[in-house]
């Protein structure tokens, strides 16, 4: 009833949480890559020079991305279906990396790939030059930080 009152008009709304995100919508948007409600939330603080590269941290996510578009959810049985989820962290001389990708449970492997491909790209001046960054959609989502913020005993969680 909140959502009503805020936004009588609207049929819809996205709220993100750290974690998880929830949507309340009258359209049916289910396997559909939403390139509509999305943002940008970069870092305050820039790279120092090319302390780590554009290229390195596009390479952590492409990295995450493929392991979570190729491992199986093991919580399913009798179904494989990707778990649509990867974190991990990489040692870039003396500092490490920490990124994760997530998408939405209805996309498929291929609109999951889709979706962080078109994320990436679209929001890179958002991020190029930035220490930390999240990129949210209904879709699909990452983040990376020179800091740690996911729990590195996770099931899907790998060094590189």
């Amino acid at each position: 009833q909140l959502l009503r009152k805020r936004c009588p008009r609207n049929k819809g709304a996205i709220i993100w949480y750290d974690q998880c995100l929830v949507e309340f919508s009258s359209l049916d948007t289910f396997g559909q890559i939403n390139y509509d409600d999305n943002f940008c939330m970069p870092s305050t603080k820039n790279l120092i020079g090319d302390s780590i590269s554009f290229e390195e941290r596009l390479r952590l996510l492409d990295n995450l991305t493929e392991m979570a578009v190729t491992k199986i959810d093991r919580n399913i049985k009798g179904i494989k279906k990707a778990v649509l989820y990867a974190a991990g962290e990489k040692r870039l001389g003396k500092n490490n990396l920490y990124g994760m990708v997530q998408c939405s449970g209805d996309l498929s492997v291929q609109g999951c790939n889709e979706c962080m491909t078109y994320y990436t790209v679209h929001f890179q001046n958002c991020w190029k030059s930035k220490q930390g960054v999240r990129v949210l959609s209904r879709s699909c989502n990452f983040r990376y930080e020179l800091y740690p913020f996911i729990n590195p005993k996770g099931p899907y969680y790998t060094k590189f």
